[in-house]
């Protein structure tokens, strides 16, 4: 399927969806509304998918990700065959079944993607909505499927990176990058710009991975959860990252069943999952100091059970698939 930037809002109160610009401009009027300042039209972040994301204050932020394939001169595959690119391609291809298995089957030859490094930013706060590009220094190598996420270090507020999958085949990665949230922000004197650090973490690591979690629990503790790694193996360990000193610890044993390994699943953390929550703890700047004693997985791509080997080698054979 075709990559796409489109920002879709929904109302809460109205149940409404829409679809705004999200270039300066407003789209319900047929030139810019001058009421919201800046209107001059403003680019907007390339087509992705597997993106990661992260909320500070009013601003939402999205890095990296995987996005459109080569150029024109470069699509075709090693055996001289066009590369499909969208929909109506593949269709095209399948109606001739021989064909439709020989490039996309037997010669590997879904389109070659790029996994990009950069930083956009959408301020919620004012209207028209734009999106803003967020300089970057030493920036972790372009990748997909990798998990961001705010949490305190040394006092300060820092966004953390943690694991991915580079373009290819390459193995994933489970390095661990920060960059202070107030650089991001261009306040308290700091240039906007992310200017990453590579953190020297102590402990044992989780193993490499995408796919993964990474929720926070606390203001300096993070849970990673889950993941692919690349030799098709799916993980449902547990690792806890302590951000205050960036150290690293494996929950080496719990209670009752686990959950199956798994990729591509959601997960939040909860003061109680059996005990009415707080409303008012959520809202507003008070929730980011609410400690969790819950992490809720849910879904996610997993075998049917670990002794499963016919299902575990069809993983393995067809999980270069994943973000095609």
């Amino acid at each position: 399927a075709n990559r796409t930037n489109s920002t879709v809002v929904l109302d809460l109160k109205s149940k409404r969806w829409s679809r705004p610009m999200c270039d300066g401009t407003d789209r319900d009027t047929s030139e810019a509304n001058a009421n919201f300042g800046d209107t001059q039209v403003k680019p907007l972040p390339p087509p992705r998918t597997h993106c990661a994301h992260f909320i500070y204050g009013p601003h939402l932020y999205i890095h990296g990700g995987e996005g459109a394939s080569l150029p024109p001169s470069e699509r075709h595959n090693k055996d001289g065959h066009h590369l499909p690119e969208t929909d109506d391609d593949l269709n095209a291809a399948f109606s001739n079944k021989k064909q439709f298995v020989e490039i996309t089957v037997l010669s590997d030859a879904r389109p070659p993607r790029t996994c990009m490094d950069d930083m956009w930013m959408l301020d919620t706060s004012k209207r028209p909505l734009s999106w803003e590009l967020i300089p970057t220094a030493l920036s972790p190598l372009p990748r997909k499927s990798h998990t961001t996420a705010i949490a305190s270090h040394l006092g300060e507020a820092v966004v953390i990176l943690f694991g991915g999958a580079p373009s290819g085949r390459k193995d994933p990665s489970n390095a661990l990058y920060w960059v202070e949230a107030a650089s991001l922000e261009g306040v308290g004197g700091k240039a906007k710009v992310a200017m990453w650090n590579r953190a020297a973490a102590k402990g044992a690591p989780p193993a490499p991975r995408y796919g993964h979690t990474c929720t926070r629990l606390t203001i300096n503790k993070l849970a990673v959860f889950g993941g692919s790694g690349s030799n098709g193996e799916l993980y449902n360990d547990i690792a806890i990252l302590d951000t205050e000193n960036f150290v690293w610890s494996i929950v080496g044993s719990w209670i009752g069943k686990e959950p199956a390994g798994r990729f591509g699943h959601a997960a939040f953390a909860v003061s109680s999952y059996d005990d009415r929550v707080d409303e008012q703890a959520y809202v507003g700047s008070h929730s980011t100091d609410v400690d969790s004693s819950s992490l809720i997985i849910f879904g996610g791509a997993c075998l049917s059970s670990k002794e499963d080997a016919k299902s575990r080698k069809k993983f393995r054979r067809t999980k270069r698939r994943d973000g095609h």
